[in-house]
């Protein structure tokens, strides 16, 4: 029924990373080098940013998530799935799936409400599938499985939050 895998257009990840990996090997040279008078100092740094530079480019540029609406595979079931695969390896892997019927909410999520959103989260179960780095807005999906509420919060699409929309059991 529907499925659209979102274009990494991180340049803002990319750049980051990028800062993070320079300066990060530039301050291990300059403690090896005796340049400064705390190496050591230098050198965590130097760990640090390297660090921030691995998580970036692993969360926010070498993951790619599919979002997919398709008929239940369930026997006698009418309604869809919503469907979050990511690619690992050349091939799909099946993150999470929701029935419609399971979904409470869908929300658009934007700096204005960000800490509201982030207020309510704090007893849910919690999965991000967004890649964009410091996104302006994003799709949060409240969510009802085995008694437990979670919250995921999804690259925006317009096509896909219209969807959502009119599939959510009223």
């Amino acid at each position: 029924m529907y499925k659209n895998t979102p274009k990494l257009q991180n340049k803002a990840a990319k750049l980051t990373a990028l800062l993070c990996l320079l300066s990060g090997a530039a301050l291990f040279m300059l403690s090896t080098a005796n340049l400064i008078s705390l190496p050591w100092l230098a050198q965590i740094s130097g760990i640090i940013l390297l660090t921030a530079a691995i998580y970036i480019a692993s969360v926010y540029l070498l993951r790619q998530y599919t979002f997919i609406i398709e008929k239940s595979n369930i026997e006698n079931d009418d309604g869809y799935d919503f469907v979050i695969t990511e690619r690992k390896n050349n091939r799909d892997v099946t993150v999470c799936r929701l029935g419609t019927e399971e979904i409470i909410s869908v929300r658009v999520v934007t700096p204005q409400n960000k800490k509201a959103v982030e207020k309510e989260r704090k007893s849910m179960s919690r999965y991000m599938y967004d890649t964009q780095f410091a996104p302006s807005r994003q799709i949060e999906i409240v969510s009802v499985y085995d008694g437990e509420k979670l919250s995921i919060l999804i690259t925006y699409d317009e096509n896909l939050l219209e969807i959502l929309n009119d599939n959510i059991k009223k």
